[in-house]
């Protein structure tokens, strides 16, 4: 049976609210990104200063407060990493703190785009879970990652298949446990 043109299918209403999301995004990565001068200006302590009062009282569901966390940790990210998460990065942070699934090819950058989400989601203290597909990927994102979640006072680890069973349960207790998926 063929449908008639005129009648919305399944797939328009997925674009459309794929659309909306996206011009909600892109309105909170302008505010992000009009932070980025007063930021880089700032000194370190001053910098810690700003990050301990936008966390103190932190809840997600603040907007202003997200955008700004953003800023700060992409600020915190480009000190400590010397990599500065460009506005594709930021808008798929978004979506991951939305619970959004976020594909990106390789290469994108999906372990610094990750830094935002898991930083907020870290500060609501119930824990956060970063998923990788082997080893070699939850050790080495731990490496890079970890002195941003240290610098904002989270606890980081990483687990691999190979560790004892004690080690991957004190692994896992931490706030940000990074570990491959299980086949």
């Amino acid at each position: 049976m063929l449908l008639p043109s005129t009648m919305p299918s399944i797939y328009d209403s997925f674009e459309f609210d794929s659309y909306r999301l996206l011009q909600k995004y892109r309105k909170r990565l302008a505010v992000v990104n009009s932070y980025t001068d007063k930021l880089r200006a700032l000194s370190d302590e001053a910098l810690k200063k700003e990050a301990d009062k936008v966390t103190k009282h932190f809840d997600i569901k603040n907007e202003k407060r997200v955008n700004y966390l953003f800023a700060i940790t992409r600020e915190v990210t480009y000190r400590l990493l010397g990599k500065f998460q460009y506005d594709v990065q930021v808008l798929g942070g978004f979506a991951a703190l939305d619970r959004n699934a976020v594909q990106m090819s390789t290469g994108s950058g999906k372990t610094i785009t990750l830094i935002l989400p898991v930083v907020a989601f870290g500060f609501m203290h119930k824990g956060v879970h970063v998923l990788t597909v082997n080893d070699y990927l939850s050790e080495r994102d731990w490496e890079e990652t970890h002195v941003v979640y240290d610098w904002f006072g989270l606890t980081s680890s990483y687990v691999n298949n190979d560790m004892k069973t004690e080690t991957k349960r004190a692994s896992l207790i931490v706030i940000l446990p990074i570990a491959p998926m299980q086949r």
